[in-house]
C-alpha cells in the first residue's frame, strides 16, 4: 500500500489515497462492528486485515484509471525490469564490473 500511495503521491494525486484510506476506513469500522462483538479479538484482527486489504484494491483500482495499466501490468515487473535491477544490484556488490 505504501509503495502504490507514493506513486500516487508522485503522479501528484493525492486524492486517490484520501478516496482508497476512506474507504479502508469506512470497511474496517463496520466490519468492528459486526465481528467485535461476536468473536472479539479474532474479530479485530480479521477487520484490521479487510481494511488494509480493500485500501489495497481501491488503490490498485484508482492506480488502474489513473495511468491506463492493467492491475497486471502495475504489479508484475516486466524482464527488462528484473535485468536492469538485477544488474544494477550486482553492480552495487561488485560481482560485475
Amino acid at each position: 500500500n505504501q509503495l502504490l500511495e507514493e506513486g500516487f503521491r508522485g503522479l501528484n494525486k493525492p486524492i486517490c489515497i484520501l478516496w482508497s484510506e476512506l474507504g479502508g476506513l469506512i470497511v474496517t469500522a463496520t466490519t468492528l462492528i459486526v465481528l467485535l462483538k461476536r468473536i472479539g479479538i479474532v474479530g479485530a484482527a480479521v477487520s484490521s486485515l479487510l481494511g488494509y486489504t480493500s485500501v489495497c484494491i481501491l488503490l490498485l483500482i484508482l492506480a488502474r484509471s489513473e495511468t491506463g495499466y492493467s492491475i497486471a501490468e502495475i504489479l508484475v515487473p516486466s524482464s527488462e525490469e528484473i535485468f536492469a535491477q538485477w544488474a544494477k544490484v550486482s553492480h552495487q556488490l561488485g560481482w560485475q564490473k
